[in-house]
Parts: structure tokens; C-alpha cells; sequence
């Protein structure tokens, strides 16, 4: 059989002899593995058998990204990063894996090219199992190897490439729904038949607050360790939404003050508000938001239909592909059903095309 280009990497650490030695090491941290936890000691000798253990050096790449994965790791010393390439191509920490964690278990059942790439952040001890030695043991220790099997279908659905995004995002979601409930306050409530200003952003703020707090909640009881290390936060966009924040706050044009300044002031607040978005998390979650502020913006003057539509596309672009024809024909649809319902079923005063057309 060919050398596949992991096993080449395998085959330049430095290999740690007979890896029956380690399993009261390894039996000792699988409280720590959703995958061993049920395994006693006897389990994990014979399992030790079918395994090899190595050391990697400081910044070694133990799995790269892309390449077929035909094995999975044990964590036995050490701290390992996980990194994954961003749309520029640039490596960004995705996540932690401590001693007593697997890493590497999808790509070696399914055979799929590596979701990301796995680097040695100090001096590691880790067991690897092949798919060839997971055969092996299926075919020879049949009790055993049904034993993995179950534990890896059980741990694999309950953990499908997560990652510790719902940390921030779900303080996020809170952060904006209290505040949209908040602000809201100083208008008038109204009814559901006849809603007032207040109506909507006080229920959308607490749907907004509610989904956060599940998703925080999902954040801790995760799998995913020190969730906070994996979310990008950038401070000098906070600080720059911030100043340029208070810089509209203080210079809000007056009733009778030019259509320019008007169209200046919102922009500065619109670029300041990007900015607070923007230093949380990835584009696609920065990007959904802003758009519901674009729609916030442009429903007055250019009418729900065209405001739908920005929502649509501005969101769309935030995601992982953009398809015009499929973006087009959605924006279309929400744009006549938020027309039917909103001011044909529930009669609310708003411009369906921009002002100056009707």
C-alpha cells in the first residue's frame, strides 16, 4: 500500500516503543474522553496493543488540513491547536484539545479529506489507531471492536464538529436583545393587530434574548474546551465603534437640517455600528446582523420591498457561497410575502417602494 502523506508525518516523530506501557497513563485520563470513558483498564491494554505512541516536538503539524485522514489521536501529554484556514487562507485557532481528548476521529470513519489541521503547541505524547489496526481489532477482539464503534457513533453525533462560537454569540444575541427591548420602551407598545413603534423590537429583542441564552447555555455544557480562546474578538473595532458612536451621538442633526447631513449622520452611525459588529466572531455572524440595521435604515425611504431585498443579499454575502439566481428569487419571495402580510394583512403605514415613486 502506497505511504499516505500522514503517515509520512507520523513516520518523522519520534516513536515511543512499546505502547502497552502507557495504558495505565491512558486509562487514568479517560474521564476526560467522550470516546474511552466506559473502558476499564483491561479494555485499554488490549486496545494499547493495536496503537503506537509518539512525541511531537513544539509546533509540529501532526494533521494538516485537506490531506485524506486515515487515523485518530489520543492526547496522552501536551496541548495541541487546532487551527482552520479563513476565506483569506489564513490559519485561525478554532479550538483546544487537552490530555485525555481524541482528535481526528470523522475523517479516519469516513475517509473524508481533515476539517483542520491539528499542531503540537508544546511537547506532546500522543497514541494514534489507524483504520488498518481499527480492522484489526474489529476482525480479532470483536467484543472490543463493537465496543468502539458504538462509542464512536454515539460521540460523533453528539458532537459534530462544534466549536466554541456560542460562547460570545450567545452574549451577543443577549447584549442586542435587551437593548432593542430597552430603547424601545420610550415609544408606544400597541397590540398585535395594531402594533405600535415599540411592538416589534420589543418582541424581536426578546426572541433575540432568549436564543442567546440557550446558546450560551449550550456554550458551557459543550464539549469544546475554554470556548473563550476560540472566538475571535478584535478590541480596536470596539473601540473605534465606540468613538465614532459617541461622535454621532453628539452630532444628530435637527429637524430642519439638509438632507446631506441627514445622510451623513446616518452613515457615521451605520459605519459605528459595523464596527461594534464586526469585532465579534466571524464574518458570517457580523455581517447577518448589520444587515437587519441596512433594513432598519433603508425601509423608510427606499420602501419594504427594496429594504427586503438589501436584507436578503447583504445577509447572503456573509455566508459560505452566494448564488445570484437562488439570493434573487428569495429576496423576491420574502419581499412579497413581508408585503402581504405586513401592510395588506396587518394594514401597517409603511412605503412598499421608495417614497418618492408614490
Amino acid at each position: 500500500m502506497a505511504e499516505t502523506a500522514e503517515r509520512a508525518r507520523l513516520a518523522q516523530l519520534e516513536s515511543l516503543g512499546d505502547p502497552a506501557q502507557f495504558a495505565g497513563r491512558i486509562h487514568s485520563l479517560i474521564t476526560f474522553s467522550p470516546l474511552f470513558e466506559n473502558f476499564n483498564l483491561t479494555e485499554i491494554r488490549l486496545l494499547s496493543e493495536f496503537t503506537q505512541v509518539y512525541r511531537a516536538g513544539p509546533g509540529v503539524e501532526i494533521i494538516r488540513e485537506g490531506d485524506a485522514g486515515d487515523f485518530m489521536g489520543f492526547l496522552i501529554e501536551g496541548r495541541i491547536e487546532v487551527f482552520k484556514q479563513d476565506r483569506s487562507n489564513a490559519p485561525r485557532l478554532i479550538a483546544l484539545i487537552a490530555p485525555g481528548q481524541s482528535f481526528g476521529e470523522m475523517s479516519m470513519i469516513d475517509g473524508e479529506p481533515r476539517f483542520a489541521s491539528c499542531i503540537a503547541a508544546e511537547s506532546c505524547m500522543i497514541a494514534v489507531l489507524s483504520r488498518d489496526s481499527l480492522a484489526r481489532i474489529i476482525l480479532e477482539q470483536t467484543t472490543l471492536g463493537a465496543k468502539i464503534l458504538m462509542e464512536l457513533v454515539l460521540m460523533l453525533s453528539q458532537r459534530l464538529r462544534q466549536n466554541g462560537k456560542d460562547f460570545w454569540a450567545g452574549l451577543m444575541f443577549i447584549a442586542f436583545g435587551l437593548g432593542f427591548m430597552v430603547v424601545s420602551q420610550n415609544y408606544a407598545m400597541g397590540n398585535a393587530v395594531r402594533m405600535g413603534p415599540a411592538y416589534f423590537p420589543t418582541v424581536l429583542g426578546g426572541l433575540l434574548a432568549v436564543l442567546g441564552a440557550a446558546v450560551l447555555f449550550r456554550g458551557f455544557v459543550s464539549k469544546i474546551s475554554n470556548p473563550l480562546a476560540v472566538f475571535p474578538f478584535r478590541f480596536w473595532l470596539v473601540l473605534g465603534g465606540l468613538i465614532l458612536g459617541v461622535v454621532a451621538f453628539y452630532t444628530q442633526p435637527t429637524r430642519d437640517a439638509s438632507m446631506f447631513a441627514q445622510i451623513a449622520h446616518a452613515l457615521l452611525a451605520g459605519v459605528a455600528i459595523l464596527l461594534l459588529f464586526a469585532a465579534f466572531g466571524e464574518r458570517s455572524l457580523w455581517v447577518v446582523l448589520f444587515a437587519v440595521v441596512v433594513f432598519g435604515y433603508a425601509l423608510k425611504p427606499l420602501g419594504l420591498v427594496l429594504a427586503t431585498g438589501l436584507l436578503v443579499f447583504i445577509s447572503a454575502w456573509g455566508g459560505h457561497e452566494f448564488k445570484w439566481k437562488e439570493v434573487t428569487i428569495m429576496a423576491a419571495i420574502l419581499a412579497a410575502f413581508s408585503v402581504a402580510s405586513f401592510v395588506y394583512g396587518l394594514g401597517l403605514p409603511m412605503n412598499v417602494w421608495p417614497s418618492l415613486w408614490e
